[in-house]
């Protein structure tokens, strides 16, 4: 399984990028740098667009990918989460106000984006890689994503707060790979933390207790404004957790 990461960061400054993750060439886990990093070739290779929750950092490049796209006979890109995601992009983002209903552009039977609802805790295959959306605790609906290609599984835990039960889904995984956790604000930040339903790093260590396997742990969604601060206590508390960066690729 081959893993580039376009975005990892969860706020926008020069330099880094919103919360987006290349799977192969075809599938794309959030839609924070989809346009901002892939060329007009590798955009139209996207066939599946997998999104952990309706967070504009993680969605909004579905918008300009569809835009730049709209010339294009192809298949549809299918935009992929359970359906209480799917029904806010649909009411409250791709509705004609916000942006161009592009399930609907350029014709009811050619569109450029088509929604594909999974059912929760269940596997369904996607692509080459079998996905399995795990629901976990935020302040809108959102998931995880358990993701199998061959004999590799890799969990992202979308955002996610406190007792998300994320561990326990990282226990039951067969020849899980690598966990990748987000962790957004430092540890004096807490009360936000759990207010938004994030993490922090000390939250981060009461959940990796709740781990029975040793697998790599990569951190991601980190605030900029606050990202040396958390990496510092990263380190203090975990120092087995790797801190990911942009246009970094990864196998496994």
């Amino acid at each position: 399984m081959k893993i580039r990461v376009l975005g990892c960061h969860g706020s926008e400054f020069s330099g880094t990028r919103l919360c987006s993750f290349l799977i192969g060439e075809a599938v794309a886990l959030d839609a924070g740098a989809i346009t901002s990093t892939l060329t007009k070739e590798e955009q139209e290779q996207l066939k599946y667009i997998l999104i952990t929750h309706s967070h504009l950092d993680h969605i909004k490049d579905i918008a300009f990918l569809a835009d730049n796209l709209q010339a294009k006979k192809r298949d549809p890109i299918n935009i992929v989460s359970i359906d209480s995601v799917l029904e806010i992009l649909k009411a409250h983002f791709l509705n004609g106000k916000i942006w161009p209903d592009f399930t609907k552009l350029p014709a009811p039977n050619s569109p450029i984006l088509k929604y594909l609802p999974l059912p929760p805790d269940q596997p369904a295959a996607i692509g080459e890689l079998t996905v399995r959306p795990i629901k976990v605790s935020h302040t809108v609906p959102a998931v995880a994503y358990e993701i199998k290609e061959g004999d590799s599984t890799v969990i992202f835990s979308g955002d996610c707060g406190a007792n998300c039960m994320l561990c326990e889904a990282a226990n039951s995984a067969k020849n899980l790979k690598a966990l990748f956790v987000s962790v957004s604000f430092p540890n004096n930040m807490e009360e936000i933390a759990n207010v938004s339903r994030h993490l922090t790093p000390r939250l981060l260590e009461n959940e990796i207790k709740k781990l029975k396997v040793t697998v790599p742990i990569y951190a991601y969604h980190l605030k900029t404004q606050f990202e040396e601060e958390i990496k510092q206590e990263l380190t203090t508390l975990l120092p087995q957790v790797k801190v990911l960066n942009e246009k970094e690729t990864l196998n496994f």
